[in-house]
């Protein structure tokens, strides 16, 4: 699916509007690795969970974020950029990613 939604990050362009899900999730991905200040970073999964948790059961069309989605997962202040990146790329979708947003 062709997705026609821009994502900016100040003036910068981060997704192509013409670009399939998989290749803007990738990008995303990628400007979150590289650019994302980690003072957020680090606690971004939790932040994740409780936004998409939060917003009421039936209310959204993605999935909620598992309950044990953070259990393996390093405590803050022991994280890196790599092992958020990783629990992001299995516990959001595209759809969610575009909810939780920047």
């Amino acid at each position: 699916m062709i997705s026609k939604l821009y994502i900016l990050n100040n003036t910068n362009i981060i997704c192509d509007t013409e670009m399939n899900q998989d290749t803007q999730m990738t990008q995303m991905l990628a400007k979150f690795e590289n650019e994302y200040p980690w003072g957020y970073m680090e606690k971004f999964p939790e932040y994740c969970v409780n936004k998409i948790n939060n917003i009421g059961v039936g209310n959204h069309k993605f999935d909620n974020i598992p309950e044990d989605a953070l259990e393996n997962l390093l405590e803050v202040g022991l994280r890196t950029r790599a092992h958020i990146i990783e629990w992001m790329t299995k516990y959001l979708t595209y759809e969610s990613l575009m909810y939780i947003g920047w």
